[in-house]
């Protein structure tokens, strides 16, 4: 047995091991990691179908293409906002405790 062999056959101990003793809190971490990307996605979806209803009602009526993007840009904004503001307000906690602060006069 080589040693690049020996070392395989340890990772591979290693790894049945932490799932057998962590594999709960393995899989919750995964799957907590692949649930928020996939909400992010469908969060997207649901965002791009509100453009595009935007944009063909205003196409529709009458307007030009000029003003029925603008409107589709604001239904975007205002449907990301009430949808995402969980992570908007997160992002700016963060910012606020990472930000550099400056120096007192």
């Amino acid at each position: 047995m080589t040693k690049a062999s020996k070392n395989t056959l340890w990772w591979i101990v290693g790894i049945v091991l932490a799932l057998i003793l962590f594999g709960d809190a393995i899989f919750a971490i995964i799957g907590s990691v692949l649930g928020a990307i996939l909400a992010v996605g469908i969060t997207g979806i649901v965002l791009f179908a509100v453009a595009a209803a935007a944009f063909a009602l205003v196409v529709l009526v009458g307007g030009s293409v000029a003003v029925a993007t603008g409107v589709a840009v604001f239904a975007v904004a205002i449907a990301a906002l009430g949808t995402l503001w969980p992570l908007i307000i997160l992002a700016l906690i963060v910012y606020l405790i990472v930000r550099k602060r400056p120096d007192a006069v």
